[in-house]
């Protein structure tokens, strides 16, 4: 128990509280061995008992030490890694705030994971509305003949394959006024840290600005 609370205390409050305390705790027990007299004979007859005890009390304060060393560096470099991405969320969200285009983020399966405000805008749609529905089911997207634009439109395949993006054309938007526009769509990977595509963005663009472009 003595030795769980000095490695306990030594990350949680500070190494000098162990060691006072580990010291402390040394003093009393062998005050208590020299005035008891049914224990000193005990440690009397076993010595290598003793020097167990006293090998285990020095060997924990560098442990202690080690642990609480380790302890913070992680800690900090928890923060640090918390801090840089709550600026590269703000980062991206500013971007995106910024654009003009539809952005939508998908996983795999085309489920909605999020959508920048130019999207909730024009096609009047909420991030709480719409998450993990699928784009298809979510999006006014038809055909040039006037047809619902499904999965077939999209190759998703080919992208997870290859991981690369594809731009598909012929395309309209509908807008909540029932307006159609000519779009473009880009389809971008994302790609994680083993290699694997494990998000799409859908970036949705103006035909004619597209063109012009």
């Amino acid at each position: 128990i003595i030795h769980l609370y000095t490695l306990g205390s030594s990350f949680l409050l500070h190494l000098t509280t162990s060691i006072i305390f580990l010291v402390a705790s040394l003093g009393l027990i062998s005050g208590q061995i020299f005035w008891d007299q049914k224990l000193l004979p005990i440690f009397k007859d076993d010595p290598g008992t003793v020097i167990l005890y006293f090998a285990s009390f020095i060997i924990i304060i560098p442990l202690s030490q080690f642990i609480m060393s380790a302890y913070h560096i992680k800690d900090n470099l928890s923060k640090v890694l918390h801090e840089y991405l709550k600026i590269s969320q703000r980062r991206e969200e500013s971007v995106l705030s910024g654009l003009n285009e539809l952005v939508f983020f998908t996983n795999v399966r085309l489920q909605i994971i999020s959508v920048n405000e130019a999207a909730e805008h024009i096609i009047k749609l909420q991030n709480t509305d719409i998450t993990n529905k699928p784009i298809i089911e979510v999006l006014p997207i038809f055909t040039r003949e006037g047809l619902p634009a499904d999965e077939s439109k999209f190759p998703i395949e080919s992208i997870l394959f290859d991981k690369a993006t594809r731009i598909v054309k012929d395309l309209d938007l509908v807008t909540p006024a029932n307006q159609k526009l000519p779009v473009i769509i880009q389809i971008k990977p994302i790609i994680d840290s083993k290699g694997v595509v494990n998000q799409l963005i859908f970036i949705i663009t103006d035909e004619r600005f597209y063109e012009g472009t």
